[in-house]
Order: C-alpha cells, then sequence, then structure tokens
C-alpha cells in the first residue's frame, strides 16, 4: 500500500507491505468500507482490511460471503481486473463486473453497509452502461458530488436522476427482495398458518408481489 501524509515532510508517501499473499486483482476493485477499505481477490471473493489480519483469505470470513456462490457462478474470472468498484456518499458501494461470456463491465452489484449485517444488491437494470464508474462534481447542480457511469456505446450517464427510464428509454425495474425465512433454527421445521405483507405502490407503475413457499413453484400477483 501508499502510505503516508504527503510527498516531503517527516511523513512522505512510502510503499509500505501490509500483507503478504493478499491477491488484489487490481487497484480499480478498492472501494471505502465502513471505517476500513475493501478489495476484489483472484478467487473472486471480496475481502476487507481489517478481516485479512485475523482470518487470511478464507473465503467463508470474507465480507461477500453472503453471495460467494452467485459470483462463483456468474463473474468471468478471465476479466477480473475490469472490475470497478466505488462508495457512494450514502453509505454503501456500487461494483461493475462482467458476468457469463462478457468481455467488459455489464453487471452491477452493491453492499449497503449502513446496517449491522451488510446487504447485497444488485442494479440489473443499468447492467448496458456500466463499463466504467466515478464520482465527480455536478456544475449544473451545485456542484455536489453524483455517481456517473460509462457505458461502451461512448456516452456518460449521470445516476440519482429523477426518472422512471434511461435514455436508451427502457424501463428502470426495481426489485426489493426479503430476507429467506428460516424461523431462527433451518433444522426445526415449524408450521405457519397465516401472515402478510403491506406494501404500497406510489406513481403510475406497475408493481408486481412474489413469492415462493419452500420448494413450491414462485407465485406472484400483480
Amino acid at each position: 500500500i501508499i502510505d503516508g501524509v504527503a510527498p516531503t515532510g517527516g511523513n512522505p508517501f512510502r510503499k509500505t507491505v501490509f500483507h503478504r499473499g493478499v491477491p488484489a486483482v487490481s487497484q480499480h476493485s478498492v472501494f471505502k468500507y465502513e471505517d476500513d477499505f475493501a478489495f476484489l481477490t483472484s478467487e473472486g471473493a471480496f475481502q476487507n482490511i481489517n478481516n485479512i489480519q485475523d482470518s487470511s483469505l478464507f473465503k467463508s470470513s470474507a465480507i461477500s460471503y453472503p453471495i460467494n456462490s452467485w459470483l462463483r457462478e456468474n463473474i468471468n474470472f478471465t476479466y477480473l481486473a475490469h472490475v470497478r468498484a466505488l462508495t457512494t456518499p450514502n453509505g454503501y458501494a456500487l461494483i461493475a463486473i462482467p458476468t457469463g461470456s462478457a468481455t467488459e463491465n455489464n453487471y452491477i452489484i452493491g453492499v449497503d453497509f449502513r446496517f449491522r449485517e451488510p446487504r447485497w444488491f444488485s442494479w440489473s437494470s443499468f447492467s448496458s452502461i456500466c463499463n466504467s464508474m466515478a464520482i465527480m462534481q455536478d456544475s449544473t447542480d451545485r456542484n455536489t458530488k453524483q455517481i456517473f457511469f460509462g457505458g461502451t456505446d461512448g456516452f456518460i450517464r449521470k445516476l440519482n436522476y429523477r426518472t422512471k427510464v434511461l435514455d436508451t428509454g427502457s424501463a428502470i425495474q426495481e426489485s426489493v427482495v426479503t430476507p429467506f425465512i428460516n424461523y431462527g433454527f433451518p433444522q426445526i421445521i415449524k408450521t405457519i398458518s397465516g401472515g402478510s405483507v403491506e406494501s404500497e405502490t406510489i406513481g403510475n407503475t406497475s408493481c408486481y408481489f412474489k413469492w415462493q413457499r419452500d420448494a413450491n413453484s414462485e407465485q406472484s400477483k400483480s
């Protein structure tokens, strides 16, 4: 790592060995994580600095352990160096990754660390415009810091804009998923006789509610 506070002086910039044997794929996949830093390893898992001091590179202790199996099945390991990551001012990180046979980033995942247990999510609607990402000052909006995406089509787009469609005309699909319920003890079978979920759709748009009970087929209601 690069340590220090200034080019010269009593604490100048210098290269310091923090931990050997940690295969970070690229400086572009490093992002701020709580009061720490996280990065993508060559094994396709995300680690943070504090964690590797105690647990080395065990995948079970990686911050991405809830989605490690999904990463292993979907991420294109040949192009891990293309991964881009950033931390937003709102307390969550966005990561653009190449999936399947894609040679460029085509899918966005993220981690919201404002909760005691960080929550992972995906933004599938932006899959075609996430080749690169950056946080920059927007001169058209009081010089506030905004998220910008660069696509393979050569255009740069600003996020956090109040709209329901992309400039390409396709709708932005939003998906909210609740945690999987195991009732606290997955090895003990429990029966639920009833339950309810309340939601409200605001605006002229459609909403689909889907649910699945154990190994049964998924059901939906619009």
